[in-house]
């Protein structure tokens, strides 16, 4: 092959080789704040559903703020999403491992279905412990109104929350529940 040719052949090659590359979905930077009952929700899981891609997720902060991230990057796929808000699970060492599928933050939306099923499950339990300290007369918790975190926020299908996503633009997002 002259080169010449082999120049050609090569640049042909190549250009198919970064043909078959994909970057990836599109990402845009993403934050909001959660509220219940207008007050700052901290320490839950505010998780983002898009058709296609990975899901972004972030833990809310003392003042109910959080910033999304996909895997390992800041954003959101660009486009609509469903949005599901769980409280954050116990994060002792027991927990963990007796539940691999909170030790690490979902990457795949098979991996955030699991993720999110533990957690309501966890939930569920904490507040039937609590509902049953509460009846305690000796119990600390007795006499403190904490209201039970809502599960249907905790799955796709029933959360009633989505948003759009937007490639150049803001995506500040306030979730009043």
């Amino acid at each position: 092959m002259s080169g010449q040719g082999f120049r050609t052949f090569a640049w042909f090659i190549l250009s198919i080789a970064i043909g078959c590359t994909s970057p990836g979905p599109q990402l845009a930077p993403a934050d909001g704040v959660l509220t219940i009952g207008g007050k700052p929700f901290a320490k839950a899981i505010v998780t983002f559903l898009p058709l296609k891609g990975p899901p972004a997720m972030a833990v809310t902060d003392a003042n109910g703020k959080f910033q999304l991230v996909s895997g390992t990057q800041r954003g959101v796929v660009v486009g609509p999403v469903t949005v599901t808000v769980v409280v954050s699970p116990p994060t002792g060492e027991d927990q963990l491992k007796n539940s691999p599928e909170l030790a690490r933050p979902p990457k795949t939306p098979e991996e955030a279905k699991a993720y999110h099923k533990k957690a309501n499950e966890l939930q569920a339990a904490l507040n039937a412990k609590k509902r049953a300290n509460a009846n305690k007369p000796n119990s600390q918790t007795a006499g403190v109104p904490k209201p039970d975190f809502d599960p249907r926020f905790g799955k796709a299908e029933t959360s009633g929350l989505s948003f759009t996503i937007k490639a150049n633009g803001d995506n500040h997002f306030k979730i009043h529940l």
